[in-house]
């Protein structure tokens, strides 16, 4: 991402135009307004028409951190509209793809977890062939390598880190893995502490306003879990440990959302006090509850029916309990299977010694241990994942030359013996490259510009290079390059423009004085005699050298 952060866009909150911003800073923050709109309007008001448009400009424009958010907002509001499965899917594999092409590993995991939590939701909980919990554990994994990368080198786009984590605690969240959810939030928190350029806090703030209230709903979803199996204690735990929000953080939410974070903390407080809870928590606070008539979620005054029917058991009161429990039950769906889950258990307090009341409470029980093994296995998939990202990153390593980040000799030589294994008999073209008079470089100049001339030539050698190209530094003032010649192209005429590049190339400014030239070798044939094309190609190369250098020797020297 290249955004250029032009001050503050705060503005726009208040009228986000009919056309996508032509400021590529202002169009990126639109992009994120335009998800906030739609997580408080759902699917009213003028954002959802924009967004079709806004897409196809940021795609046109070449935005992708711009066009991969839109997509995101579009996911959303078919989500919110509830469309059927396949629209869902062609939504979220639009999102993927545009991300792909991004070439942003933290736009790729935000869009493998948004994928994941939306086709989950619409039932469709993967296959064989899509691993979605294996998938999430590798956006993390994406994730945790950037947040290890820090700020300087990943510039504009550490803003999008916390928003990436939130979307993967979603899909935890659709898992009911709690717990990996409640550590995603962590994540997020201390992605949105990562020093940035105080234009680039205006995206990082309005994801800072949606933690707070996922968590407060992922603290609420796991404590009525515990209290459906028995765990009370655990439970109350869990409510006394919740993160206290700060007044002026709350303050900034919209109305809306203070609201249903107000429900969630009643029903939260009364778990915490257990069988402390003060009289006037059976009662469903008047004021609140008439407030959330707003919601576009019925839930939420659930909750406050809920929290009077876990306040009316705790005082010994089975039948208020009941009572308070079956109001809360016709409040839930589907977006809330947990609470409304626990509401029907405490429905059914006056007849707790009935047989289907007992198998119930088994079915529960055995629920429950079924998801203690898909969270564990969750874990070990994290770890998992981490660990291969590890690998991968250590074999780059091995792969890439430190100095120059060409490819390293262990590359050429892994190319050389798959070259080898294959029997291709497709062409191949080898050039063989040296630096001349290299040492006395180093004695002149000092190792100090040696290695910086190494490094100038490395990326002139990378510029000549096309598509699959191996380019690599043997070692020393040694480099090669090998290349699969598309039609008559056999690369000869490339090695002399290498040479030429190098000779061109203003050395002046790493030290007055300084020249650089190499000479090459070049040869292409049969990819099955690729042995025989280097010690044609090394042949040449020594010619050049003895032939007074500065040049290069090929098939059609």
């Amino acid at each position: 991402m290249s955004v250029q952060p032009r001050g503050r866009a705060d503005a726009l909150a208040d009228d986000l135009p009919d056309d996508l911003p032509e400021d590529r800073y202002e169009a990126w923050v639109a992009s994120h307004l335009a998800l906030e709109n739609l997580q408080i309007l759902r699917d009213q008001g003028p954002t959802v028409v924009r967004l079709e448009r806004w897409a196809e400009q940021a795609e046109r424009r070449g935005w992708p951190e711009v066009h991969v958010q839109l997509l995101d907002c579009r996911l959303l509001s078919a989500a919110l509209a509830e469309a059927g499965p396949q629209e869902i899917r062609d939504r979220a594999d639009a999102l993927l793809a545009a991300a792909t092409r991004s070439d942003d590993e933290v736009l790729l995991a935000r869009a493998i977890a948004c994928r994941v939590q939306n086709l989950v939701a619409s039932g469709q909980p993967g296959s064989l062939a899509e691993d979605f919990p294996g998938e999430v554990a590798r956006a993390v994994a994406m994730l945790d390598d950037a947040m290890r990368a820090g700020p300087a080198a990943l510039g504009a786009r550490a803003a999008e880190l916390p928003a990436a984590y939130v979307e993967c605690g979603l899909a935890y969240y659709r898992y009911e893995l709690w717990e990996l959810e409640a550590e995603m939030y962590d994540r997020a928190e201390r992605a949105c502490a990562l020093p940035l350029d105080d234009a680039l806090q205006v995206v990082v703030d309005l994801t800072r306003k949606i933690i707070p209230m996922n968590r407060q709903e992922n603290d609420c979803t796991l404590v009525c879990a515990l209290l459906e199996v028995g765990r009370d204690e655990d439970a109350r735990d869990v409510a006394r440990r919740r993160p206290a929000a700060a007044p002026a953080p709350r303050g900034r939410l919209p109305e809306l959302w203070q609201l249903e974070i107000a429900a969630q903390d009643h029903l939260l407080t009364v778990v915490a006090a257990g069988p402390d809870a003060p009289e006037e928590a059976c009662e469903v606070p008047a004021g609140l509850y008439e407030a959330l008539g707003r919601s576009t979620w019925r839930g939420y005054r659930g909750l406050l029916h809920l929290a009077a029917a876990l306040a009316r058991r705790a005082r010994g009161d089975l039948v208020g309990a009941a009572a308070e429990a079956t109001l809360a039950v016709e409040r839930f769906d589907g977006y809330g299977p947990t609470p409304r889950n626990l509401a029907l258990g405490l429905a059914a307090l006056g007849t707790p010694e009935s047989p289907a009341h007992r198998y119930a409470r088994h079915l529960v029980g055995l629920r429950w241990d079924a998801r203690l093994h898909v969270l564990a296995a969750a874990r070990a998939r994290l770890v998992a994942a981490g660990t291969l990202r590890d690998g991968e990153a250590l074999r780059r390593q091995l792969l890439t030359d430190e100095l120059t980040r060409l490819g390293s000799r262990r590359a050429w030589t892994q190319a050389l013996e798959e070259l080898r294994a294959d029997g291709d008999a497709g062409r191949v073209a080898v050039v063989l490259l040296d630096l001349d008079a290299f040492k006395q470089v180093n004695d002149t100049f000092g190792h100090t510009v040696g290695d910086k001339v190494l490094r100038v030539v490395g990326a002139l050698l990378a510029d000549a290079a096309r598509g699959d190209d191996l380019v690599v530094r043997l070692g020393g003032d040694e480099f090669a390059l090998l290349a699969r010649p598309d039609g008559t192209d056999d690369l000869s005429g490339r090695a002399r423009e290498m040479v030429d590049a190098l000779r061109r190339h203003d050395w002046e400014p790493l030290a007055a004085g300084l020249r650089v030239t190499a000479s090459a070798g070049h040869a292409s044939g049969p990819a099955d005699a690729v042995d025989t094309l280097l010690a044609t190609a090394d042949a040449r190369l020594y010619a050049a050298k003895a032939a007074g250098r500065d040049r290069a020797y090929t098939q059609a020297t």
